[in-house]
């Protein structure tokens, strides 16, 4: 998920202010409960941000599609004796 919301504020605010974000985020402290920016991957993040955003469209595309997957097929499983039984 961090990958889409970075593919997204790279379009809002471009590479480097979004760079500049990730770096200065890597160094702060978090709660050990929550979810963060920072640690492990923020390198990953930022040379994937040094790369040509075209790259990365088919792959946004596929991991949206099978999230939509991953909720829309169980529904679908769940629903279907109720539309084969009327």
């Amino acid at each position: 998920m961090e990958i889409l919301a970075d593919d997204v504020a790279r379009r809002r605010t471009g590479p480097l202010p979004l760079a500049r974000a990730l770096v200065a985020l890597s160094g702060a402290s978090k709660p050990a409960w929550a979810l963060g920016a920072t640690g492990d991957g923020t390198a990953e993040r930022i040379t994937r941000l040094a790369t040509d955003p075209g790259e990365h469209r088919l792959r946004g595309l596929a991991v949206y599609v099978l999230a939509t997957g991953l909720v829309v097929f169980p529904v679908l499983i769940m629903l279907a004796p109720l539309a084969l039984s009327r």
